[in-house]
């Protein structure tokens, strides 16, 4: 079940809307799942992000290479148009793994835990290792429409071939998930999703400066 939490807060200058999840795993099982969205209201700019698909039960002892259904997707639950963004923080680790095809065991090596095929309605704007874990931005190709909603950005997600007793198995691991929107007319639609995400990056940093953006967390627990 998909429980929501919502915060709404006021925010001036330019119109733009934020919410967030996390997706928590643990290697040999998963806790039971409270699922709770944020969502950020500037004028009449609403996003709700939910994961419809997403069943507790198919996240308990999670092998390597297994593959389990997680489908973030964004509502413009507002009267504007606007231009959505998902960010997706993948975890990495120090770990062995086991090569797909030769099935030999690897050196270890840092690398991302899960993976994840996004849809074709997404573009990536960016991708950005920080060490310990590896942020992906993208921006959904239209405008969405007050109301409307997006496609999902992926479907499911997959555990790398990691060795088994390379991860201690009480570890919780997190994919967090944060939407993010735009109105949709700072700028001509063809100067492209790039820009589009730097106009609202510029805004939260001058509101941040100014202290006229509230702080919201959420946690997704699995």
């Amino acid at each position: 079940m998909l429980n929501k939490f919502k915060k709404k807060l006021l925010l001036l200058g330019l119109t733009a809307a934020v919410g967030c999840s996390t997706f928590g795993l643990t290697m040999a099982y998963m806790t039971d799942t409270e699922q709770n969205t944020n969502v950020i209201t500037v004028g009449d700019v609403t996003i709700d992000l939910t994961e419809t698909k997403w069943n507790p039960d198919t996240g308990k002892n999670i092998l390597p290479r297994t593959e389990v259904a997680k489908n973030p997707e964004v509502t413009n639950t507002g009267t504007v148009d606007a231009w959505i963004f998902l960010k997706v923080r993948s975890p990495k680790k120090n770990i062995i793994t086991v090569d797909n095809k030769t099935k030999r065991k690897l050196p270890a090596a840092d690398v991302e835990l899960f993976s994840f095929s996004p849809n074709s309605k997404w573009e990536l704007v960016s991708k950005t290792d920080k060490g310990s874990e590896v942020e992906y931005v993208y921006g959904y190709k239209d405008i969405v429409k007050a109301k409307g909603k997006t496609e999902s950005l992926f479907d499911t997600v997959k555990m790398v071939n990691y060795l088994e007793g390379s991860i201690n198995k009480n570890e919780k691991l997190d994919l967090p998930v944060e939407a993010m929107a735009v109105q949709w007319n700072v700028d001509k639609a063809d100067v492209g999703l790039k820009k589009i995400y730097d106009y609202y990056l510029n805004q939260k940093s001058t509101n941040d400066k100014q202290g006229e953006i509230g702080r919201a967390s959420c946690r997704e627990r699995v």
